[in-house]
């Protein structure tokens, strides 16, 4: 059996048309290095968008994403930019 201490944490990088593409990469290297050499820590990010297809960011780069946000696992923490998601 799990225990809450040492269950995996998720984290949920939210993608959408027109994100700049640092604000999506960016934390993307941070969170992901972390969790990938600290597993100690118990934590994983997953890309999502809204239908869990690729999105277009605003200078042309396709992002893809793990996830639709109704498939991705339950997060702990979610992360986008609020000022450019609020106008979708």
């Amino acid at each position: 059996m799990t225990s809450a201490s040492t269950s995996t944490r998720h984290i949920g990088l939210l993608l959408f048309d027109d994100v700049e593409e640092l604000d999506a990469v960016g934390p993307w290297e941070v969170l992901s290095y972390w969790t990938r050499h600290h597993p100690e820590d118990h934590w994983s990010i997953s890309c999502l968008s809204r239908d869990g297809a690729p999105v277009l960011a605003a200078k042309g780069l396709t992002l893809a994403a793990h996830h639709s946000m109704s498939s991705a696992p339950p997060w702990t923490c979610s992360f986008t930019r609020a000022d450019k998601a609020r106008e979708r």
